[in-house]
């Protein structure tokens, strides 16, 4: 097996999948706390807030955000000295390291990450995961759209005041994909098409 540290830095065309592995896996928030000496003040589960780190920003206003988005990569962005991204960048940073590579390689030894195959399936495993969820999100949506659809020829003017509620519902639950959101409003739409019109 060919070991992280030996990869060939400009044509390792697996390197996105090591990249997104050190993104989606290390809890951003916990490495800031742990090599730094900042406390965060979360604003909700996945975001918190605190002083930027950086050594070259003297900055007294929390300025400082950490953010986990809906992929799973956690990200920072610092409203004062316009520093932002990944666990990479914030090691590049904050550590004055050269490039993203030695970033990469510094957080492998940290966490003792050897093997690129294995984390290369493990990416592929994840992102098989992902597609089928999504296959699964635009399936519901398709098949409550079509309820909605019968519900207006049905009865249009009693049933278009909550299709037009359910496909609000439906466009956030798309953009957070929400699985459960569609799932629960295509079951209230197959019972009001039961209902008597």
């Amino acid at each position: 097996m060919q070991n992280v540290h030996g990869a060939n830095k400009k044509n390792d065309s697996n390197l996105f999948y090591l990249s997104n592995h050190l993104t989606t896996t290390i809890d951003l928030s916990d490495f800031i706390e742990s090599e730094t000496s900042v406390i965060l003040k979360w604003k909700d589960a996945d975001h918190a807030k605190c002083c930027c780190p950086f050594p070259d920003h003297r900055d007294t206003n929390a300025s400082f955000h950490i953010k986990r988005g809906l992929d799973s990569t956690w990200i920072f962005h610092c409203f004062g000295c316009g520093a932002a991204g990944t666990i990479i960048h914030f090691c590049v940073n904050y550590f004055g390291l050269r490039n993203k590579y030695e970033a990469i390689r510094f957080l492998c030894n940290k966490f003792d990450i050897k093997n690129k195959e294995d984390l290369i399936l493990a990416a592929i495993k994840n992102m098989s995961k992902r597609v089928d969820m999504q296959r699964k999100i635009e399936s519901t949506n398709i098949v409550t759209s079509n309820q909605c659809r019968i519900l207006l020829r049905k009865n249009f003017e009693r049933n278009k005041e909550w299709v037009s509620n359910a496909y609000k519902s439906m466009n956030k639950a798309m953009e957070d994909e929400d699985y459960d959101t569609l799932e629960k409003i295509g079951y209230e739409a197959s019972k009001k098409m039961r209902e008597k019109q």
